[in-house]
């Protein structure tokens, strides 16, 4: 791992790093969406949130 400081900032560059090594003070977040086979298309309904036009039709999102 080479790690190099850029006016404040530190930029941190994996190299022969074997996963699931994550660097300290790493953020992230992974989602896994898995459909049966002929699943309708997948719709945005709000931000970052999916639904299935099947499922949720003329369901109204909650809005925050």
């Amino acid at each position: 791992m080479t790690m190099t400081s850029r006016s404040g900032t530190v930029l941190t560059t994996l190299d022969h790093q074997i996963p699931p090594f994550i660097p300290q003070g790493a953020e992230m977040m992974t989602a896994k969406v898995e459909l049966p086979p002929g699943e309708p298309m997948l719709t945005l309904v709000d931000e970052g949130e999916l639904a299935a036009r099947a499922r949720w039709a003329g369901v109204t999102p909650a809005r925050r």
